[in-house]
């Protein structure tokens, strides 16, 4: 049978009998996790699948890939009817002016984005995703909506982006007349749809948040976006809604990994140390997860190992970051290493920036950090990162090595210490999970160590 597929720059229709429609609702555009499963319980008449194709057929376009893909393989024929307008390059767009040599993936990623108009550009941390941004921006010389998850990334980037293409081409306001805006996606929430009709090309930098509501907003905001791109060094979530990250912009269109970038001298070597020891909560092996991790950061025991080995890397020398989940378990790690500093999204911006110059200039040798240290935070000089949070999650576990691996001078390897706890189900499966990460990459040191 022949299919006909009307594409949009947000949403896309298959125009089909009700039967292929309802298949491709259920198969290809569909998906369940423990989330909304467990939401369904209360909800008679839902089973727990979110689907992203309605009644009518409409999708986001992200996924037509996919709905292509399996209407061939159920040996229907598609007949594509493309609605969008490619926009015409600006004769006015600034230059790009980086004092940076591109690597040879960067110029690679700049040639697939110049035959592919949307997708997912999955680089590792470390591997310069600021500019190769701004030389797929350079190339489309087209009005461009940068949207970052966090204002510490919003700022490191505006950083990077005015010193490349000068102040009176790049404003944080998107209501601004000038060919490249910068923005949180927490401030673009505030505005009027309208706002967004004028961009001709969105960039999503840590694409990996994308599958939360307001990515989605402003995916169907962006009406007459013709391009859209994502950067992301994990292109994955913990709950299992990768279709919707995929509906946004579409499937990976080149990667790089980490080991690539290690092997090939661009990154340093990660040895990472994994500390068994059973930590003394006095909780029953199935005490629920939030219970146990409360337990888990009041421990004199683990806040002891941990600062033991931070005041050691001190005494060498080293320039050690801690990463912890909750500012209360952070302040206790801080008093027990020796001439630290502890760092929390309380902290003003000014603050922060002092203190990570500092840090890079050894003159603070230990920095003791919440999440603020995690995605887009530039610190080349860390020697020694001490795991702390006790969380699963895939994202944070290598966005937080990635911190530790940019290169520096003298800088041979990184030193990374993370904890298999035993003796509580969830904290011992949530070490497994951080464990498996990191055995993905071919190029890391793991060793063990008992306490």
């Amino acid at each position: 049978m022949q299919v006909c597929l009307k594409i949009g720059n947000a949403k896309s229709q298959v125009i089909a009998p009700v039967g292929i429609i309802t298949q491709l609702r259920e198969e290809v555009c569909a998906y369940a996790n423990e989330q909304t499963l467990y939401a369904a319980q209360g909800i008679p008449y839902w089973d727990g699948k979110v689907r992203l194709m309605n009644l009518k057929g409409v999708f986001p376009t992200g996924l037509a890939h996919s709905v292509v893909n399996w209407l061939k393989s159920q040996g229907h024929s598609v007949v594509a009817k493309d609605y969008r307008v490619r926009p015409q390059a600006r004769s006015y767009f600034p230059e790009l002016n980086a004092p940076l040599t591109p690597r040879y993936y960067q110029t690679e990623a700049l040639e697939v984005s110049k035959a592919k108009s949307r997708g997912v550009f999955k680089i590792c941390t470390g591997g310069g995703k600021s500019l190769t941004s701004a030389m797929i921006i350079a190339d489309k010389r087209v009005k461009t909506l940068v949207v970052v998850p966090n204002l510490s990334l919003k700022d490191q980037l505006l950083k990077d982006y005015l010193s490349w293409f000068g102040k009176e081409h790049v404003h944080t306001d998107p209501r601004a007349d000038v060919p490249i805006i910068v923005c949180n996606f927490q401030k673009l929430m505030k505005l009027n749809p309208k706002v967004f009709e004028k961009f001709e090309m969105l960039m999503i930098d840590e694409f990996h948040h994308c599958s939360a509501l307001s990515y989605q907003k402003i995916n169907k905001y962006c009406v007459n976006t013709y391009y859209k791109y994502g950067l992301t060094g994990t292109f994955l979530r913990s709950d299992g809604s990768d279709m919707e990250m995929h509906g946004v912009l579409s499937k990976v269109i080149y990667e790089v990994t980490t080991s690539d970038l290690i092997e090939q001298g661009f990154l340093v070597r990660p040895e990472i140390n994994i500390i068994s020891f059973r930590p003394n909560l006095g909780i029953p092996y199935n005490t629920r997860y939030d219970q146990a991790y409360s337990y888990l950061v009041k421990s004199e025991h683990f806040a002891g190992i941990v600062a033991e080995i931070a005041n050691q890397k001190i005494k060498e020398n080293k320039q050690t970051i801690v990463l912890t989940r909750r500012v209360e378990h952070g302040k206790v790690l801080s008093k027990k290493i020796e001439g630290s500093v502890f760092l929390s999204g309380a902290d003003p911006s000014f603050k922060r920036e002092k203190i990570k110059k500092e840090f890079n200039d050894k003159k603070i040798r230990c920095i003791v950090a919440t999440e603020i240290f995690g995605e887009g935070v530039d610190i080349p000089t860390i020697d020694v990162l001490i795991n702390a949070r006790a969380q699963k999650t895939e994202i944070q576990t290598i966005q937080g090595i990635g911190r530790a691996l940019r290169v520096a001078p003298n800088k041979t390897k990184a030193e990374i210490y993370d904890f298999l706890f035993m003796g509580q189900r969830h904290l011992e499966n949530h070490s497994l999970e951080r464990i498996a990460s990191y055995k993905k990459e071919r190029a890391f040191i793991i060793k063990n160590i008992s306490f």
